[in-house]
């Protein structure tokens, strides 16, 4: 397995907050005072619960202590919207162990779960009697992403999201000359070279009308670039090449020629989703994962959305669990996660609103009860579990590093810059040398 870095983590982002969360109303009195002015905090038990998704609350509530109010009596949830928010002060009451809201449990994602392993601040299976055997089940990648620099297992996933391409079938059809979801990969989407060349010909057919990808952003969504043929650090510690990251910009920079221009999760994009490529500009892919194939599509795409393994395979989020060493009640905590990350029953009631959970035979069990039925797909499994599964089982989890959100931020605001003066070989070669020397100082002050 490639190991990561061990070196500690500053999760602090210089980009600002879009969104504040309201404070409802403070149930302690906490040592971080007002620096919680963004926290929702329930309850008033003496173990407490991090967390960005009210999933974690949900499932707590509803499925491992249903009916149990003694259980819920001991839990307090602070609970966030805002990513910034969140990490910032995460990192400031780990580093005070005695505060009444100090996390017993956190609920992470993979993208920042990997720094906060590095920092020392989580328990190991080992601590917590996590078996091999509990965690069988799992996706292997889910488990190389809780996975340390030293191979203790810090983190456990109770939820995956496989990426994959999001094609619509009607589009596909007529300026692909297919909707067979292998045809699509082995003829258009297995490699960089022939997505360009699909992306070229699509537009020029359509006069501009019609384009693969509405956005260059469609290639990073999720970690779908650079994905695991390019890491920003190596299993040494050694930072990505200045060319290597030019050599991605110029690729960026070829796609958008032949996209609308349209920037992720904004109107255009959104409109493009739903263009008839005639009256109204329309895009073939979108990068997604199995919430983005239940919850964002638009109507355009009932029954006419195919999954489609990509160049590389990404993953977008998910969700896991971990405890903190300054745990309250290590017990309790090893419980819930073996519970909400193991437990086959447990999982299958989480997938009934179509949670992928990540537990191949509580995804076996939810498919048959309905749960994964998905009304987007076409061609293929109406079972948007068994559809993403054989994406999970190939997937690997172990090129993330702690480096990747802070540098992968920094990476595409020099990519919006370099697009927008119009790019060029040696622009494209000059940013990555910034990019690598902001990566080298990054891994030595850590």
């Amino acid at each position: 397995m490639n190991r990561r870095s061990n070196k500690k983590i500053n999760w602090k982002r210089s980009l600002p907050a879009v969104l504040a969360v309201l404070l409802f109303g403070f149930s302690k009195i906490t040592a971080m005072g007002a620096n919680l002015t963004s926290a929702i905090i329930s309850g008033d038990g003496d173990f407490v619960i991090w967390y960005r998704s009210s999933l974690i609350e949900t499932w707590i509530t509803d499925i491992y202590a249903a009916g149990q109010s003694d259980i819920l009596d001991r839990i307090t949830f602070v609970s966030y919207y805002d990513y910034n928010e969140f990490l910032t002060d995460l990192e400031e009451i780990l580093s005070e162990p005695d505060d009444s809201l100090y996390p017993d449990l956190i609920f992470l994602e993979p993208d920042y779960a990997i720094g906060i392993m590095e920092t020392g601040a989580l328990l190991s299976a080992e601590d917590l009697g996590t078996t091999e055997t509990d965690m069988s089940n799992m996706f292997p990648y889910t488990i190389e992403n809780g996975t340390d620099a030293q191979g203790a297992i810090r983190t456990f996933y109770c939820v995956a999201s496989p990426g994959a391409l999001q094609v619509r079938a009607d589009l596909a059809e007529e300026y692909l000359g297919t909707s067979n979801a292998a045809e699509l990969h082995d003829r258009y989407f297995c490699d960089w070279k022939k997505m360009m060349a699909a992306a070229r010909m699509v537009y020029m057919k359509s006069g501009g009308m019609v384009t693969l990808l509405p956005g260059y952003g469609e290639l990073y969504g999720g970690t779908a670039m650079p994905g695991q043929d390019f890491s920003w650090v190596d299993k040494n510690g050694k930072p990505a090449d200045a060319a290597q990251i030019g050599q991605m910009m110029r690729l960026s920079l070829g796609f958008e020629k032949y996209t609308l221009g349209a920037e992720k999760w904004t109107s255009d994009w959104m409109d493009a989703m739903d263009g008839d490529g005639i009256r109204t500009s329309a895009a073939i892919v979108y990068a997604g994962s199995p919430w983005f194939t239940g919850y964002v599509l638009t109507d355009s795409w009932l029954n006419n959305t195919v999954i489609v393994k990509g160049p590389v395979d990404f993953q977008w989020g998910g969700n896991g669990l971990a405890a903190t060493v300054g745990c309250s009640d290590v017990s309790f905590a090893a419980d819930i996660i073996r519970t909400l990350c193991c437990d086959v029953d447990a999982m299958t009631a989480m997938a009934a609103d179509g949670d992928f959970v990540n537990n191949r035979e509580a995804l076996v069990a939810a498919g048959s009860l309905g749960y994964g039925k998905c009304a987007y797909l076409c061609n293929q499994s109406q079972d948007l579990f068994q559809v993403y599964r054989p994406l999970a089982e190939d997937m690997s989890g172990d090129y993330l590093t702690a480096y990747d959100t802070e540098i992968r931020d920094m990476y595409l605001y020099k990519l919006e810059q370099y697009i927008m003066q119009g790019g060029g070989m040696q622009e494209s070669i000059d940013f990555g040398e910034e990019i690598r020397d902001a990566l080298e100082e990054m891994i030595s002050s850590r």
